[in-house]
This record gives structure tokens, sequence and C-alpha cells, in this order.
């Protein structure tokens, strides 16, 4: 079972899922700046 978590999350999969996240926060900080604004 834990040999099969390590092998689904591969390095460049946890790295690609980090950056999508960062991303997320991102958007959803931009989105709250501009409302602030209006």
């Amino acid at each position: 079972m834990i040999e099969e978590l390590a092998r689904t999350t591969s390095e460049p999969e946890a790295t690609q899922r980090q950056e999508q996240d960062r991303n997320v926060n991102i958007t959803l900080s931009h989105r709250c700046a501009l409302e602030r604004q209006a």
C-alpha cells in the first residue's frame, strides 16, 4: 500500500500539483484584490 502511494506521487507529478495549487492561490488573491478595488 505504501509502495503504491509512493509510485502514484512521483516527483514530477507532485511538483506539477504544487504549481497548480500556487496558480490557483495567485488567481484567488488577484480576484480578491480586484473586488476590493471595485
